[in-house]
């Protein structure tokens, strides 16, 4: 998500391939400006019953919203809640309305390692860990990620575009000649490739 005026969040539109190996659009976008290399261990929280995208990242609870699907199959999120650890009780609540669940048990506030042994024991959750190599580019004033991902021992690649204007998101996708792959945002994806076994606990 970027910032607008007065740190006003602005949707984005968004299109994310997975694979083994995305060799010729990765060739493409490097011959682009790199803006920066992070790495990361993600841990994604996913709701049998929603969409949102929740994780925690650097002691940071993250959520994002999809708000819809558009053209093109590009899909509009938003930032929805951004917040550190501890979190309060109420930030907690919200979050259980998003993730369509129970509420967790009352507390004042939640360390990160008291919110990840709550979510562990909601049968409606799962916990998945991403470690992630990312590196961002410029392809034609659209930010471009290139990441490697390690999921349970498993190594996959993703390329993501994201552009608050829908049309100057899809030019990229057309030019890294992606649009044949389906747009799988990574809660999908995760739910896909790493199914939650019935009776299994977060």
């Amino acid at each position: 998500m970027s910032e607008g005026f007065e740190g006003v969040t602005i949707p984005r539109w968004e299109y994310r391939v997975f694979g083994k190996s995305l060799q010729k659009p990765s060739a493409i976008i490097r011959h682009h400006p790199c803006l920066r290399e992070r790495q990361s261990a993600d841990l994604y929280i996913l709701s049998e019953f929603s969409t949102v995208n929740c994780k925690i990242r650097d002691s940071v609870l993250d959520v994002k919203v999809l708000l819809k699907t558009g053209k093109d199959r590009l899909e509009q999120w938003t930032s929805h809640l951004k917040i550190s650890f501890p979190v309060t009780l109420n930030d907690i609540d919200e979050l259980a309305e998003l993730l369509k669940v129970r509420k967790f048990p009352a507390k004042l506030s939640y360390t990160e390692e008291e919110f990840i042994q709550t979510v562990r024991q909601c049968a409606d959750l799962n916990l998945i860990e991403i470690r992630k190599k990312r590196a961002g580019y410029l392809v034609n004033g659209v930010k471009v990620e290139i990441a490697g991902l390690t999921v349970n021992g498993d190594n996959f690649q993703t390329i993501g575009v994201e552009h608050e204007a829908p049309d100057k998101a899809w030019k990229v996708v057309r030019l890294l000649e992606i649009d044949g792959f389906e747009n799988m945002n990574y809660i999908r994806f995760l739910k896909t490739a790493f199914p939650k076994r019935q009776g299994q606990r977060g």
